[in-house]
């Protein structure tokens, strides 16, 4: 490695002093800068690569040994090995093709000054150390992905009791598992285990100390393939702006946006394994809290109990080295169902609710319906209200949807045309870029809102199903509340106005080129999808709110409990008594449905929250730029207050997407600290043993929003996009 290293700056060295070369590599300050990052990074890598790998062979060795205890104690019949061939010969193939591109270009540029085959060789050993940069990282890749796939073949040998197909199940008792039809003798400790439950505690201690020791090796390698990525990922975009800028050939052009997408794909390669192990273990918890619950068997509940404290002590991802084995979160994590006598399979046709659901959400729904962003239908009764998913709607929402687009863009196109409003919208680059991104984002935010909502019907109608079950749980189902309709109201009522009042203005300015109705009929389809995007931001508001208030009531019964004022209720269906330690059971199911119902939202609507957040980012940007060019400019008082109005909604719909979310958390912070006040005011065994597995699963089963997996949802999102606008608006008021 040290003469691959020695050979590439020599060879370096005499290629840049080819005048062509020099020119293109050095001709400036900043490609100098730029080189040697370029060059620092990619021949430092292996170095420090090889060098580790050296010194720390012997962990490497662990790691296999640790991989092959998990196979003996866990007896996986067969892994799912595909994946490592496809994902090798793809990596390796892509990138053999591609430095071989970028090497030709630079041998075709050198042979002006030198023999193509000099060239060659002085680039050769430079790209052979890119080359082992690659092989770094898809050998971690391999040994992430190989923990990945033990810890699903551990969910799958426990993915028995969500699915309800395998055939040893019989009787009622649909939860029983094959693993626990041998009989497991008390445990002590981990050494002391025997049987089949044994062997997979065992067999995960043993992939925890596998994960300790790549960590170990390749702590320090994948620390400087992460800033080497990084250090790329701002090389390459202003090497990109600069050919271009310069009218570059096209080659070159080419050749950056292919190692843009590469570098991306390298940082994939390091963190999606990462994210893989944290899903599996997620749902590796959640499936051990469900047989806790479901089991009444002592015995097997100690082996279940050792296994959660083991979850807990030895978390394989989360607190171990988070810079060293990077994962990233990914949106909603896969979680079992807390039901504890009989499967409830997803929910894809039609789902029961109660009217009180439904008419809390009426307003918002038949809204929301009427502008294609919910393709539902309902049948009403007396007392409940029927849901399914209805294909006509589905196909009405799209075609109405790409209609208005087409429309839209039609509209705005011929509206720009008009020379009055071209010189206010598109009279110079800015004010180009500014109309461009705000097309862009509410435009695309509007089809994303669609094509979501109407493919992704089933999460929507589990939301509504999980919703019903907590209200059947907690034997109190929230009224009809009164700030639910009072947000919708006032919320239409002020955007309508704010578009007549924006619409009204450009229809004035219009006017002097051309009629009024024209220029209405060209603004409308546009100002019809922005309707629809604080439409949106109203259906999450309402949907995030409606398991807020459920929390609510989750932390009163909670209340009522610790006060002393229901110790045994009378349940609404059947009129029979029922014991303190069923109603504690009737509230964690009760809370498990509401985490179904966050993660039913997420898969629904992650993608779409996370557009809406970009799109305030942006909006949050381009109408204070547009704001200081109007004041610099001695624009029109009409438009400096238009542009204050348009800062003040965008900053309420960004209240009503974090709003709702921050207020799940804190409820479920009170939660937390009631059932702790509850568990240390009683001694009783049975009320303790409660106390502990309800916290068990706050802990393990977590409500929370995020969008798309990228960022959680709550007031942290202020401060941080409040940081980027301040950060990128200085940048544009000092360099214009």
């Amino acid at each position: 490695m040290t003469n691959t290293v020695a050979s590439s700056g020599y060879g370096l060295s005499r290629a840049y002093q080819l005048d062509l070369i020099h020119s293109i590599r050095l001709g400036t300050t900043a490609a100098h800068y730029v080189n040697y990052a370029d060059v620092a990074i990619v021949v430092g890598t292996p170095f420090i690569g090889v060098v580790v790998t050296v010194l720390k062979l012997d962990k490497f060795v662990k790691y296999f040994y640790h991989v092959n205890q998990f196979d003996n104690e866990v007896k996986i019949k067969s892994l799912d090995l595909s994946k490592f061939k496809l994902v090798t010969m793809f990596t390796i193939s892509v990138a053999t093709v591609l430095l071989f591109y970028d090497l030709a270009n630079w041998v075709r540029l050198g042979a002006h000054n030198e023999k193509f085959y000099i060239v060659f060789i002085y680039f050769f050993p430079y790209y052979l150390s890119y080359f082992v940069i690659i092989v770094i990282e898809l050998l971690y890749w391999h040994f992430t992905y190989s923990i990945k796939i033990r810890l699903k073949a551990l969910n799958e040998k426990f993915g028995v009791i969500t699915t309800g197909n395998d055939k040893t199940h019989k009787g009622k008792n649909n939860n029983a598992v094959h693993i626990f039809n041998e009989k497991v003798p008390p445990l002590k400790f981990v050494t002391h285990l025997d049987g089949e439950m044994g062997g997979i505690i065992k067999g995960y201690l043993h992939l925890v100390s596998a994960v300790n020791y790549v960590n170990d090796c390749y702590g320090p390698i994948i620390l400087t393939v992460l800033f080497g990525c990084f250090i790329h990922l701002l090389v390459t975009p202003y090497a990109l702006r600069t050919i271009i800028m310069n009218e570059g050939g096209t080659i070159f052009i080419v050749s950056q946006i292919l190692w843009l997408l590469a570098h991306i794909t390298r940082l994939l390669l390091v963190v999606e394994p990462c994210n893989g192990c944290k899903v599996q273990m997620k749902h590796l918890s959640l499936v051990v809290c469900q047989l806790l619950f479901c089991n009444p068997d002592k015995n097997k509940k100690k082996s279940l109990k050792l296994l959660l404290l083991c979850l807990s002590l030895y978390v394989l991802i989360q607190e171990r080295l988070r810079l060293t084995y990077c994962c990233r979160s990914r949106g909603p994590l896969p979680q079992c169902t807390l039901y504890s006598h009989n499967y409830l399979p997803m929910i894809n046709s039609s789902v029961k609710v109660s009217r009180e659901i439904f008419d809390t959400l009426a307003p918002i729904l038949y809204l929301s319906r009427i502008m294609c962003l919910q393709p539902l239908k309902w049948k009403k009764s007396d007392f409940s209200c029927t849901l399914s998913k209805s294909k006509t709607y589905i196909v009405w929402s799209c075609v109405t949807h790409a209609f208005i687009v087409l429309c839209a863009v039609f509209g705005l196109f011929q509206a720009y045309h008009v020379d009055v409003i071209y010189s206010i919208k598109l009279k110079n680059s800015a004010g180009k870029y500014v109309c461009f991104s705000d097309v862009t984002v509410v435009l695309s935010t509007f089809s994303i809102g669609v094509l979501s909502t109407s493919f992704k019907v089933h999460n929507c109608l589990n939301y509504f199903h999980h919703l019903s079950r907590f209200d059947n749980f907690v034997q109190k189902p929230p009224s009809s509340t009164r700030k639910c309709l009072l947000v919708t109201v006032t919320s239409v009522v002020i955007v309508l106005s704010i578009f007549t009042f924006d619409l009204a203005v450009w229809l004035q300015i219009g006017s002097q080129s051309e009629n009024v109705a024209v220029i209405f009929i060209y603004f409308f389809p546009y100002y019809i999808a922005y309707f629809s995007l604080f439409v949106i931001d109203l259906l999450y508001w309402q949907l995030v709110y409606s398991i807020k208030i459920r929390l609510v009531i989750l932390n009163e019964k909670l209340k009522e409990i610790q006060n002393g004022r229901k110790m045994i209720t009378l349940t609404m269906t059947t009129g029979k008594l029922v014991k303190f330690s069923d109603q504690i059971g009737d509230l964690m199911r009760a809370y498990k449905s509401l985490t179904e119902a966050a993660k039913s939202l997420n898969g629904c609507y992650g993608l779409v929250s996370l557009i809406i957040l970009i799109g305030c980012l942006v909006h949050l940007l381009a109408t204070p730029y547009t704001l200081r060019s109007l004041i610099i400019s001695n624009g029109s008082r009409t438009f400096i207050v238009a542009q204050f109005i348009w800062m003040g909604i965008h900053i309420l719909r960004l209240m009503l997407i974090v709003e709702p979310c921050h207020g799940c958390s804190v409820q479920l912070k009170e939660t937390a600290a009631i059932i702790c006040q509850l568990r240390l005011s009683n001694t009783e065994d049975e009320f303790v043993k409660s106390m502990d597995f309800f916290l068990t699963i706050l802990s393990q089963c977590q409500i929370e929003f995020n969008a798309c997996g990228l960022t959680t949802t709550d007031r942290s999102l202020i401060p941080a996009i409040s940081g980027a606008v301040t950060t990128y608006l200085v940048i544009l008021f000092q360099f214009n």
